[in-house]
């Protein structure tokens, strides 16, 4: 995934261009990773004049990226890692909200006995593991950077391999997947290239990634370094010998990711010519969680001191506030969660219970970190049990 080393964002990866803008542009040494971490890094991302892809404005080195994915990053060696989406039907992991999404692109039909599959970044094998239940015929390998995730994937009996595209145990692929993996890379276009490489023509590739086809705060992840609108995605893979047979902006239980699906019909490089630069949500979603950011920094202004606050939703929501606004100055007593066993692999400064706990640590207030479309239902509960509840996001 990082063959080519360190980060440089002299030029645009999709267009060459050189001139930007700056869209975000935070100097205080305090930013946040998208597996939940605070780091000590200032936050600066472009936009590109020429075709509009957004793009992190600071360089990184090649040992630094190698050591951040193959020894830091640790979204994929937590044993609570996978999310899990509440429905009305019940919970649904994550990995088979995906699993089922890429079946929906790509009919079982079109899953044949026989067929290799590789997963490039595969984590700890949660998507490769669904995807193996639902098509036991095919082959299914993975690769991943880490060495712990890679270790937790073959404990599952899944065939994983620690390294980059590289260490793939074969050649050539009938399929290719690719999910949360594009946005990471130094150069999209050049990672593109090696996955071309590994298809014959007619083979596919699945991409999944962050969409900037709606505003989130992706934009504030550091470690993003790419942002694309869906119509970034398509040049990238055109220029790398794809054409577009699929695709699905949002979905209805994460609207923030986009799903393509292409088929690999030429061997060279080609050219996409982009005539004028391309939309995306990249400035509007800076400024809107920028204009969160200040109101709960107003919130907290007006809590007294003595006050004792309890969290509720110490997910990805909150380390984003801790990591943005002033929340991470003020002594929280509890965080409140329904299953305590969630938290077990973090190491929160505050102990975990139940809301209906929340009495013995005498909270005057809790602050809601959660996503909206939640945020209704569970302040009314949160009420029931004479809480005093904020929403802060």
């Amino acid at each position: 995934m990082f063959a080519n080393g360190a980060y440089d964002p002299a030029q645009c990866d999709l267009c060459g261009e050189t001139a930007a803008d700056v869209v975000l542009d935070r100097t205080t040494l305090r930013a946040m990773t998208s597996d939940a971490r605070i780091v000590r890094r200032a936050l600066r991302k472009l936009r590109c004049r020429s075709c509009g892809l957004v793009r992190d404005g600071l360089g990184i080195s090649g040992d630094e990226l190698a050591g951040f994915y193959g020894e830091q990053y640790t979204l994929n060696t937590r044993s609570t890692e996978e999310h899990v989406f509440f429905t009305p039907e019940g919970p649904i992991p994550r990995s088979a909200m995906i699993a089922d999404w890429i079946v929906k692109l790509v009919p079982p039909h079109r899953w044949t006995a026989g067929q290799r599959v590789l997963e490039v970044g595969c984590g700890q094998g949660n998507l490769l593991r669904a995807l193996a239940t639902r098509m036991p015929d095919v082959e299914f390998s993975g690769v991943e950077l880490s060495a712990e995730a890679t270790r937790r994937a073959r404990d599952q009996g899944l065939d994983a391999h620690c390294g980059d595209t590289e260490a793939a145990p074969h050649e050539l692929y009938d399929r290719i997947l690719v999910f949360g993996v594009l946005e990471h890379v130094p150069s999209p276009t050049a990672f593109l290239h090696r996955l071309r490489a590994r298809l014959p023509i007619d083979g596919e590739l699945v991409l999944g990634q962050p969409t900037q086809d709606v505003a989130n705060y992706d934009i504030f992840f550091v470690d993003h370094l790419h942002h694309f609108a869906s119509a970034h995605v398509d040049l990238l893979a055109t220029k790398a010998g794809f054409e577009p047979v699929a695709a699905e902006i949002g979905h209805p239980l994460d609207d923030d990711m986009s799903l393509h699906v292409f088929r690999a019909v030429s061997d060279e490089s080609s050219h996409a010519r982009i005539d004028l630069p391309i939309q995306s949500t990249c400035e509007e979603a800076a400024q809107r969680f920028t204009g969160i950011f200040e109101r709960v920094d107003a919130l907290l202004a007006k809590c007294a001191p003595s006050e004792r606050l309890a969290v509720f939703g110490i997910g990805e929501i909150f380390v984003l506030l801790l990591a943005y606004t002033a929340l991470a100055k003020r002594r929280i007593v509890c965080g409140l969660d329904d299953d305590e066993a969630r938290q077990r692999d973090e190491r929160w400064p505050f102990p975990i219970a139940p809301p209906e706990r929340a009495g013995e640590f005498g909270v005057d207030r809790v602050l809601l970190c959660v996503n909206p479309t939640y945020a209704e239902r569970i302040t009314e509960r949160l009420a029931a049990l004479d809480l005093r509840v904020d929403r802060l996001f």
